[in-house]
Order: structure tokens, then C-alpha cells, then sequence
């Protein structure tokens, strides 16, 4: 499940938080509003407005590996053997064990999200409607230390 959230959180760009809480009953194959809503907690969308993350194939993929996970299935897209949502708290400690396991150092659990709205960025999409941001300048505080602007080296004139 851990694969699971890693993917559905970068494919998405959402927080965590929103990632760990999802319920099964905010993904919707309704005609026009095929994809996953979230109504993100610490945006300015709080205040009632929800995202439509449209479905894509990649999405759906990830949708039905975490449906066939376990005996039991949870209430939440991302959820334990037991059918329990994951915490916050077993999620990252899922994260830290998948880091070691992997060899990786240094990388935090939120730099999914960063990750997500530099590549959204790089793709040409929206990565500030993506992320629920109200302004670009939010936005920028996730990707501007992760882009990077190629250059081409001087010719030899002689």
C-alpha cells in the first residue's frame, strides 16, 4: 500500500494529509466528472470549493492496485491489511522503511508534492489549479528550488 500512496499522492500533487483521508466515495466515474475529488485542508478551497483531479490511466492503475490490497476493504483509498486508514504516523514510518529498503537518504515524505508540482510544471500543466494554490507565488515555493534552467556552453572559436 505504501507504493500505492507514494504513486496516488505524486500522480495527484495533494497533500499527504488529504492523501491519507480520501474515502472511496470521492472517487466518481460520473460523465464529465470522471477523476478523484479533494477538498484540500489547508488551502484557500476550504472553504467548500473541491478539486477534480481528472482520471487518467496511470490514476485508475493505482485505484485498482490499492482496491485489491488486503482482506478487507477500507473506507479510504489508502488503508491497511486490516482495512484501516493509514495515520500519518504509520505512513511515514512506512516511507522511512521504503527510503532504507531503497537506499535512499535524505528525502522527506512531503517531497512527493514538490516533486509532483515541479514535474506537473515541466509538462506544461497547471500546477498551481493542481495543487489548490490561490496564488502562483505558493506554488513557486514548491518547485523554484527544483527547477533547473538548462543553458548551452560557449563554442570554441578557434
Amino acid at each position: 500500500m505504501i507504493v500505492c500512496m507514494i504513486d496516488f499522492a505524486y500522480l495527484t500533487a495533494q497533500r499527504i494529509s488529504d492523501v491519507l483521508s480520501l474515502p472511496w466515495g470521492d472517487v466518481s466515474d460520473e460523465a464529465g466528472k470522471e477523476g478523484i475529488f479533494f477538498h484540500p485542508g489547508k488551502t484557500v478551497n476550504s472553504t467548500g470549493v473541491r478539486l477534480l483531479v481528472s482520471m487518467s490511466p496511470d490514476l485508475q492503475e493505482v485505484l485498482d492496485r490499492a482496491r485489491g490490497f488486503g482482506t478487507v476493504k477500507g473506507m479510504t483509498i489508502i488503508h491497511g491489511l486490516d482495512g484501516r486508514k493509514y495515520t500519518y504516523s504509520g505512513a511515514y514510518s512506512a516511507w522511512r522503511r521504503a527510503c532504507m529498503r531503497a537506499g535512499v537518504k535524505n528525502a522527506h515524505i512531503h517531497d512527493l508534492r514538490a516533486k509532483a508540482l515541479t514535474d506537473a510544471r515541466a509538462q506544461g500543466l497547471d500546477a498551481q489549479k493542481l495543487a489548490g494554490h490561490a496564488t502562483e507565488s505558493m506554488t513557486a515555493h514548491y518547485t523554484k528550488a527544483r527547477m533547473v534552467e538548462v543553458v548551452q556552453p560557449l563554442r570554441r572559436k578557434y
